[in-house]
């Protein structure tokens, strides 16, 4: 059954949501190496590169599904500021008055961060993401990229009329984000370059955008195959572990010295990211097709909760995580094992965050995300449609 974008699935929202619990548990466990929980929890740091290939997939819907519109620039842009700007900004608000008051001012390299720079900042010093006491911007990088690939991708979509010739530019650049990681590599830049810089981690969005644009047209049946979908995915995860193995390390991006790799193994990371991106990819895939595993577990309700309040929770939970993770230790002294406190530990922080997740979206966001319908995009003369059976 055809339908298009402004349908709704519920199972990407449960996805959604495996993502954000993903960060959030990487972020909130100490990374202990005596702690199972601790092991568990690296793999977290992917999570990210499921909510880039879900957004590529979703935004790239809406791109083409209303490009033949008259009013398609102004639609996109002024309702995805509505739902990205308002929760940010205010987070930016309550680091500057924060450390007016509390730090003092800093200097003017701070500038980017508070107009989705961090992740140029991060490339140079992580450590000026962090605002001291109270305030950590660490994980504003992620969104950072995001809103830089979107201030391009939508004027290749709307530019270029054939959906042939979009597929190529997403394999091109998918291509292109390897090669760029593995120039990188071999002039000896540092890891975090690799990880947070854009032209190096595109090929993530690129996969769900392509993933998009497979799906709309008359060969989508061959594209949403559950054998095909199930093949990629297994591939996937075959061709990465390897990669760990390699590295000796499931956190591509943290605990490895980029000064001690050598050429081999920073090749097998590079080629690492494109594997991560491939399982998600074939995740979100299978996700659409109903009485799939992924479909079923993405339609689980309290995944679909925690999807529903991810932008919210992701942005809450990282700035006051300097806080919040000092508090670990009153867990550890009352109780034990170690791993039993770490464990009540993030589900009581993960209440916490939750609830101001919650609190942000309805007394706050809402009020934002109510004016989305102003702009609307004007009825266009496109038959594309996503062609994906209806799971809801």
């Amino acid at each position: 059954m055809r339908f298009n974008s402004k349908d709704h699935i519920q199972s990407l929202d449960g996805l959604r949501g495996i993502a954000i619990l993903l960060v959030f548990f990487f972020h909130f466990v100490p990374q202990d190496r005596n702690d199972p929980l601790a092991v568990a929890s690296r793999l977290g740091w992917t999570g990210v590169d499921l909510f880039f290939v879900l957004s590529g997939f979703l935004i790239t819907g809406i791109l083409v599904d209303t490009r033949e519109s008259a009013n398609r620039f102004k639609s996109f842009y002024a309702r995805r500021a509505l739902r990205i700007l308002p929760v940010y900004f205010l987070a930016i608000a309550l680091v500057i008055i924060g450390t007016h008051f509390l730090r003092g001012l800093r200097n003017w390299a701070d500038i980017p961060i508070f107009f989705y720079g961090s992740n140029l900042v991060a490339a140079v010093s992580n450590q000026r993401l962090l605002f001291p006491p109270y305030f950590n911007c660490a994980h504003f990088w992620s969104l950072a990229l995001e809103e830089q690939f979107y201030t391009i991708w939508p004027l290749v979509v709307f530019l270029i009329p054939r959906r042939q010739t979009l597929i190529r530019v997403c394999a091109f650049g998918i291509l292109a984000a390897l090669l760029f990681r593995v120039t990188v590599a071999s002039f000896g830049m540092s890891l975090w370059v690799t990880y947070y810089e854009l032209p190096m981690r595109m090929d993530t969005l690129l996969e769900g955008g392509l993933l998009a644009l497979l799906v709309r047209g008359p060969e989508f049946q061959t594209w949403l195959s559950k054998r095909r979908l199930m093949l990629a995915f297994w591939a996937g995860c075959a061709a990465l572990a390897p990669v760990i193995v390699i590295t000796k390390s499931i956190w591509l991006s943290g605990p490895v010295n980029p000064d001690m790799l050598g050429a081999g193994k920073a090749l097998a990371m590079d080629l690492g990211f494109s594997f991560i991106a491939i399982i998600f990819a074939s995740m979100v895939g299978l996700s659409l097709i109903p009485g799939t595993a992924w479909n079923r577990i993405g339609s689980i309700r309290s995944l679909r909760f925690f999807g529903k309040y991810s932008y919210g929770l992701y942005v809450w939970h990282g700035l006051f995580s300097l806080v919040a993770i000092e508090w670990v230790d009153g867990f550890r002294k009352v109780i034990h094992p170690r791993y039993l406190a770490d464990l009540l530990f993030c589900l009581c922080m993960l209440g916490l965050f939750t609830a101001i997740s919650v609190l942000s979206y309805t007394q706050f966001e809402v009020r934002f995300l109510r004016l989305k319908s102003r702009f609307e995009a004007t009825p266009g003369t496109s038959d594309l449609a996503v062609a994906v059976p209806r799971t809801s």
